[in-house]
């Protein structure tokens, strides 16, 4: 296996948190919000499963956040393979072929 180049996708990694946090700050506010009117103008059945289906939702997102924050940036290689078994053995995958040019990443 020769080696011909080294990356990282930080592009998609960022990204992915940006939208995450932006949506997580957006529903915690709308929620805070929520909470805040149901005090001042007491509880009713509408707000109370508004409140719990934003709470659901910034619950998932926060899941996202946490499950992209443990899996970190992708890094991959291309390579240029001599010998396949090499590539398992080493416990890699490949994902992507241009031509004799495989892009490769670690099995997780």
């Amino acid at each position: 296996m020769e080696i011909l180049a080294h990356g990282s996708q930080w592009g998609e990694y960022v990204f992915v948190l940006a939208i995450l946090s932006i949506s997580g700050i957006f529903l915690a506010s709308l929620l805070l919000y929520a909470l805040v009117d149901s005090f001042k103008d007491g509880w009713d059945k509408d707000g109370t499963i508004a409140m719990l289906f934003i709470a659901g939702l910034l619950s998932l997102i926060i899941w996202g956040l946490i499950g992209t924050n443990e899996q970190g940036v992708t890094e991959y290689w291309k390579v240029r393979i001599i010998d396949f078994n090499e590539i398992y053995e080493k416990d890699y995958k490949i994902v992507d072929q241009e031509g004799v040019i495989y892009k490769i990443v670690k099995n997780d």
